[in-house]
């Protein structure tokens, strides 16, 4: 059996590590596999670390092979970023999917994953219904699955982020017909947004903000040493980039990014400060904030909605455990009617495939920059071999 695991790693900390632990204690996997994305995330920014220091802490921590999630979809809403890792892992033969939630609870997730792979005319016209009394589409969704049911416990099942991306999971398995299980694991001692550390444990999104106020986390990473506080990058850095880039906005261009939203980013080029607040100017009651911070991250990336096409344009090693040099070969065999194994630059890559490229070597210019130290050559960076 082998296990996959869509994650982002940002960064890799003690509850991660926990979750891996647990799989080969309990399954003993012949191989656990990590679709992670690289240095943009599904939030709409930056990762908070690059994606070499974040992989090579998943290896250490006993993963057998790390690939990226294209940028693309990396930086995509919940379902294309389901879709993608999942996609990715079952091309590489994955026939179990391990995620981290918020709640154990099989009834809530059989049901919500029951409607939302239907979207009966029941469930549409309370969506419906909800969206016009101007709520978000998050929690219109949930309203609506709510009204369904009459229970309590759906809407706080769905209401928690990691326990949705576990609902996105099995619908994305359904979408490309794949016969994958899921197995939930339960995160341990803090929730995604707890505030707090409790007993080494943390949420990513507190470990960040501590290290944004210059706080001490290394008691809340396993592998504290591979992580120079002069390396942590957050959305303030790439404000002038952004700006710049808003000042070329090309019309009915961009993916997934709708008329309506890209004209309130238009019209307010000007009124640009930071682009966090920029965010909090154009964000509205059904607009979040992490929906304005996505289309900032793809104009910032310009991903066109041609570059959405394919789920799986290529497959990008990060790196790898030595002992697993067998199971690389039994992937590299699977994915050979895929897509693209990508391990270092090819000589004529894709427009996608070089576009990434691109990207990334804007974040290591910013990272080098930022923290006074030379430039890595993303075009030459090899993937990693851990013993």
């Amino acid at each position: 059996m082998i296990i996959g695991i869509v994650a982002e790693y940002n960064p890799f900390h003690n509850g991660h590590k926990y979750q891996i632990d647990f799989l080969k204690e309990n399954y003993n996997p012949d191989g656990i596999i990590i679709a992670m994305s690289g240095n943009y995330v599904q939030r709409g920014e930056m990762a908070s670390f690059d994606k070499y220091l974040r992989a090579q802490s998943a290896l250490l921590a006993g993963a057998s092979l790390v690939f990226e999630i294209p940028q693309v979809f990396a930086t995509a809403s919940a379902r294309d970023f389901a879709r993608a890792g999942v996609k990715l892992l079952s091309s590489c033969g994955c026939t179990v999917i391990a995620c981290g939630v918020e709640t154990l609870d099989n009834d809530s997730f059989r049901k919500i994953t029951n409607i939302l792979s239907n979207e009966t005319d029941e469930y549409k016209n309370y969506l419906q219904d909800e969206l016009k009394k101007g709520l978000t589409f998050p929690l219109a969704r949930t309203n609506a699955i709510s009204r369904i049911y009459d229970d309590d416990s759906i809407a706080k099942f769905i209401g928690e982020p990691n326990n949705l991306l576990a609902i996105e999971y099995a619908l994305a398995a359904k979408y490309f017909d794949l016969d994958l299980e899921i197995i939930p694991i339960k995160r341990e001692k803090v929730g995604h947004h707890d505030k707090k550390a409790t007993d080494e444990f943390a949420s990513a999104s507190f470990i960040r903000d501590s290290l944004s106020s210059g706080e001490d986390v290394k008691s809340l990473l396993p592998y504290p040493d591979l992580f120079n506080s002069n390396d942590f990058l957050e959305l303030s850095d790439f404000d002038k980039l952004i700006f710049d880039r808003l000042l070329s906005l090309d019309d009915n261009y961009y993916y997934d990014i709708d008329s309506d939203l890209f004209n309130r980013i238009k019209n307010n080029i000007y009124n640009f400060t930071t682009t966090t607040e920029f965010i909090e100017l154009i964000k509205t009651k059904n607009v979040t904030y992490t929906a304005v911070s996505r289309a900032l991250t793809r104009i910032l990336l310009d991903f066109s909605a041609d570059d959405s096409k394919d789920y799986l344009p290529f497959v990008r090693l990060l790196g790898m455990k030595k002992e697993a040099k067998q199971l690389l070969s039994s992937v590299s065999s699977s994915l050979e009617s895929v897509g693209e194994l990508v391990t270092s630059m090819p000589k004529e890559p894709s427009p996608l495939l070089l576009k990434q490229f691109k990207n990334d070597a804007l974040y290591e210019g910013v990272r080098a920059l930022k923290s006074g130290t030379k430039i890595q050559n993303e075009l030459k960076r090899k993937f990693l071999v851990v013993e």
